[in-house]
């Protein structure tokens, strides 16, 4: 079984609220270790109504975050065969998720290599008011120092709305100047709204 590490950033608009949001996705990931070894116990290659009733009924008594995690997926209440992928989410000895900042950072060291962490995400970004997301694994190339929040194209829109900041970066870069001429050159004229190049 193929495995390897998984990671993700999310950020929020204070470092209150990461940290608040970094205790949340601790609990979320503490159940979801203890469900998951649940979850592999009563995974058979059929489905067995009784072990599907029992595997319910143990979620619902004692699992709030992860049966609040599943019901956001559409998981909720299907074959135990179905979470296949959706609660490995790393190991009991992978850290904790950390705040750093306003930015809340977790690494797993050990995930089944076909896992899909964009329910993860998006559960956490609407349970947790996280303002952007993203994830990544090893096996994209990536590793937690060079996951971005922001593509480049963000941050440049971002600069060119500050009008007062346009003067300054002129004669940095060709196509930033074009991006620069373009901007002031669409608020002299009327638009229909519709804008090619966002």
């Amino acid at each position: 079984m193929g495995e390897c590490a998984y990671f993700c950033k999310l950020q929020y608009d204070s470092d209150n609220s990461a940290k608040k949001a970094a205790k949340y996705f601790k609990r979320l990931l503490k159940e979801a270790h203890e469900v998951h070894e649940l979850y592999q116990s009563h995974r058979t290659s059929e489905e067995h109504s009784v072990d599907n009733q029992f595997f319910w009924k143990e979620v619902d008594e004692n699992y709030p975050t992860v049966t609040a995690y599943l019901q956001s997926a559409g998981l909720y209440r299907k074959t135990v065969n179905d979470l296949s992928g959706s609660l490995d989410l790393g190991c009991d000895q992978d850290e904790d998720p950390c705040a750093n900042g306003s930015v809340v950072e977790y690494y797993a060291q050990n995930v089944w290599h076909l896992s899909n962490w964009t329910l993860l995400i998006n559960f956490l970004k609407s349970s947790t008011k996280a303002i952007k997301a993203v994830w990544s694994t090893e096996e994209n190339g990536d590793n937690l120092e060079s996951l971005q929040l922001y593509q480049w194209q963000d941050i440049v829109k971002t600069v060119l709305r500050q009008k007062q900041v346009l003067p300054l970066l002129r004669g940095l870069d060709t196509e930033l100047d074009e991006l620069i001429a373009f901007n002031i050159q669409k608020k002299g004229k009327k638009s229909n709204g519709y804008d090619s190049r966002d």
